[in-house]
């Protein structure tokens, strides 16, 4: 299924903050096809306003390089793609949604699935702004959602940027694909369902040419580090999924 949908994404973006009244090609929603302009745009704007408090930038020092991630426990666990962080123990600085900085520690990560687990070091239980699970296995092709992350890293002056896009299939591909746009500092980010779910986190462009970006399934994610996680990190698996 093809998406010329280059700038579609932005266009949309603007009706859900904008409110814009202008009528939307509903066939481009796939199953979300009844959306009415209003709702979608309430939807869009929940997530913002909700799920995107989850969304953290991270500093790694030895790299000198910015990334994202999302809280997924009450405890403080987050995810984030491998290539943000350097090692296992190190630390890192983390920026939440309301302002605030903590230090992380990277608990383990997977270089091949490109993603690894932090538990933020100081963290406060007033804090907690864990992300809600998806239960979906593999969304429908065309389905939309929504990607946060800091591009370019941490500014106090903006939120998380959002993206909307559209999940793509491939035979064979254990990544999720999608058409949101994703720049320097978003890897790691969350990839969310319309109803505020975390579905994945950002991984990269997708090398086979097609401009989409590949995101790593919230089920890979948990089958990996719940798994092989030891007593420190055992808390892991009572992830916020109410």
């Amino acid at each position: 299924m093809h998406f010329p949908f280059h700038t579609l994404h932005f266009w949309l973006i603007r009706v859900a903050f904008l409110s814009v009244g202008l009528s939307i090609p509903f066939d481009v929603f796939g199953s979300d096809a009844a959306l009415s302009p209003a709702v979608l745009q309430a939807k869009i704007q929940a997530v913002a306003a909700d799920a995107a408090k989850s969304c953290v930038a991270i500093y790694s020092a030895p790299g000198d390089s910015w990334g994202s991630g999302v809280i997924v426990s009450d405890e403080g666990h987050v995810f984030t793609a491998a290539h943000v962080v350097s090692r296992r123990g190190e630390l890192v600085d983390l920026y939440r949604a309301d302002g605030g900085r903590n230090v992380a520690r990277v608990l383990d990560l997977d270089r091949d699935l490109d993603a690894a687990l932090l538990v933020i070091v100081d963290h406060d239980p007033a804090d907690r702004a864990a992300a809600k699970l998806s239960e979906d296995a593999e969304p429908e092709s065309g389905a939309p959602c929504v990607a946060l992350g800091h591009p370019y890293g941490y500014d106090a002056a903006r939120r998380a940027s959002l993206r909307f896009g559209f999940f793509s299939h491939e035979s064979g591909r254990h990544d999720l694909l999608t058409t949101c746009r994703m720049t320097a500092g978003d890897s790691g980010g969350p990839l969310f369902s319309l109803d505020g779910r975390l579905i994945g986190i950002h991984k990269t462009v997708d090398g086979g040419g097609s401009g989409l970006v590949a995101h790593v399934p919230v089920a890979r994610l948990m089958e990996r580090f719940t798994a092989t996680a030891d007593a420190a990190t055992v808390a892991m698996v009572t992830v916020s999924n109410r």
